[in-house]
């Protein structure tokens, strides 16, 4: 599968708040998160950290996981 490809599957995301920073992780993705002190650029960040993950994921030859709702049709 492409980078896009990958980009358009349903992976979980989820953002926490703590102490003014907001945590963005994709739990579904080992070790994809991000931590950042402001939500003006969240949609541009969590597609970045996303694109990222799945660059040094496929340059590492890492075996990229499916997301689990793809996993629960198949």
């Amino acid at each position: 599968m492409t980078i896009e490809q990958y980009m358009e599957l349903p992976y979980r995301i989820e953002i926490e708040e703590e102490n003014g920073k907001y945590r963005i992780c994709y739990p579904e993705l080992p070790n994809c998160f991000v931590i950042v002190s402001s939500l003006d650029r969240l949609v541009e960040t969590t597609k970045s950290l996303k694109r990222c993950w799945f660059q040094c994921a496929i340059h590492s030859n890492f075996e990229i996981p499916l997301p689990t709702m793809m996993m629960d049709i198949l």
